[in-house]
């Protein structure tokens, strides 16, 4: 028994120090199912191919059955209490890199086809790629929760919190993650959608730049620029005092403390929609920049200037910084552990 679990016991604090092992079962799960739809599609070919499995063939389709097989066995591993089939840094790689690949390739168009489902618009969704992201994410994120149960129960640290027995205290504070994630989208948005309004041809051609500053679209291209900008504002809240309570100065509501869930679910879900979005982007830029894709139109426009480029590096800068500020929000935030007595 750990030592931290046993004076923990010793003080009669109430603790979950052994993770619960439902996330590496379902990892498990979700990687021998993804195992057998792959060996499926390699042996069918592209009749019920959705777009988000990419354009497959038997090489690709084995290669990555086999990964996931890998990854199955990673998974079973990580609830088992011995090192009897992977060391614990392996099960660790192997998790993490699955989690990591699953969400930077599932969500794609994802937010957006879950707008349509909420509105009721319907008509362009394609629901074989809309399930098949939906089954890529859901993997990513139980990869992710039986990694983080695996390594919490090797520290010997609390299944809830994640806190270990060095543990107890107040957090250092990082809030230059969120004052990047607030000046992003202002100096990578905002600015170049203002100087298109104006006409300037920051990063694109002047006939780009003429037609976004024609009285009709310059109002809309300014407006995104004001958007981007009052979101970088709104994100001081994940470092400023007045993201947890409520300024004295306003009336009826002044100092009451505002729900963590109002506070760090937009960045959040932002997040999930601008990482993988500018990732591709970027991916694009590097695979043009050495040759191997070429702009087409309806395909990769524009991807050869540098104003587009700049857009989609600060999607995915804004995006990781985004995710990363809420965190950091919720480990400061956080208040004492009901189960192991922590705080910090």
């Amino acid at each position: 028994m750990p030592e931290n679990t046993r004076e923990l016991m010793e003080r009669g604090v109430k603790s979950r120090t052994v993770p619960r092992s439902w996330a590496g079962y379902a990892a498990c799960a979700w990687a021998l199912g993804n195992t057998a739809l792959r060996l499926h599609w390699a042996t069918v070919g592209k009749a019920d191919r959705p777009r988000s499995a990419g354009p497959g063939g038997v090489p690709t389709d084995l290669a990555v059955a086999t990964a996931s097989a890998v990854a199955a066995t990673s998974a079973f591993a990580s609830v088992q209490p011995q090192e009897r089939l992977l060391p614990a840094g392996v099960r660790s790689a192997v998790g993490w890199g699955a989690c990591a690949l699953l969400l930077a390739a599932g969500p794609g168009t994802l937010i957006l086809d879950l707008a349509g489902v909420v509105t009721l618009d319907l008509d362009d969704i394609e629901w074989a790629d809309f399930l098949h992201r939906v089954f890529l994410v859901a993997g990513g994120v139980v990869f992710g929760r039986s990694v983080l149960n695996h390594q919490r129960r090797v520290r010997g640290a609390c299944a809830r919190c994640g806190r270990g027995a060095e543990r107890n205290g107040p957090r250092p504070r990082v809030n230059w993650i969120g004052y990047a994630a607030a000046a992003l989208p202002l100096l990578g948005f905002a600015v170049p959608h203002w100087l298109w309004a104006l006409g300037v041809p920051f990063g694109i051609p002047q006939e780009s730049a003429d037609q976004l500053s024609e009285p009709g679209l310059a109002v809309a291209v300014a407006a995104l620029g004001g958007v981007a900008s009052a979101a970088g504002v709104a994100t001081l809240a994940l470092v400023r005092p007045w993201g947890e309570r409520v300024p004295a100065a306003v009336p009826f509501i002044g100092g009451k403390k505002l729900p963590k869930a109002l506070v760090m679910g937009p960045p959040l879900l932002a997040a999930a929609a601008l990482t993988p979005y500018g990732l591709w982007g970027l991916v694009a830029t590097v695979g043009y920049a050495l040759g191997l894709v070429r702009p087409t139109e309806g395909k990769l426009e524009g991807i050869e200037h540098f104003g587009n480029q700049l857009t989609y590096a600060t999607f995915f800068a804004w995006g990781v910084s985004l995710g990363a500020a809420a965190i950091a929000y919720h480990y400061r935030t956080r208040g004492t552990c009901r189960s192991c007595g922590r705080s910090g």
